[in-house]
């Protein structure tokens, strides 16, 4: 982690719905707002994005969904806010992506 920027990582869901994960789509908020901005995706395969372009001190909340043939997962959202700058646990940021689910449509 810098001032500006780290790498998001998790851990794949322990069940993928009966159907391969096409994407990871990865969203952002200040902690003290209420919308949420898309930063990034990722293929279903891979599971860390570098987050960009934050500024150091503030408090960040995540949501990442997975998404595949059956639709879209609930949406997870980190447990703790995460301050720019500041070292995270590693425990922490992987733990939140095991109980993904998917609702079928």
């Amino acid at each position: 982690m810098s001032d500006t920027s780290f790498t998001l990582a998790w851990t794949p869901p322990e069940s993928d719905g009966g159907s391969n994960i096409i994407e990871y789509i990865i969203e952002i908020k200040e902690s003290i707002k209420t919308v949420w901005k898309v930063i990034g995706n990722t293929n279903g395969d891979l599971t860390n994005l570098l987050v960009t372009d934050i500024k150091k001190n503030n408090t960040y909340d995540f949501r990442i969904v997975a998404r595949n043939e059956a639709g879209i997962s609930d949406a997870l959202i980190t447990e703790e806010s995460i301050i720019a700058g500041k070292r995270i646990s590693k425990f922490i940021v992987n733990i939140f992506m095991f109980y993904i689910t998917f609702n079928c449509l």
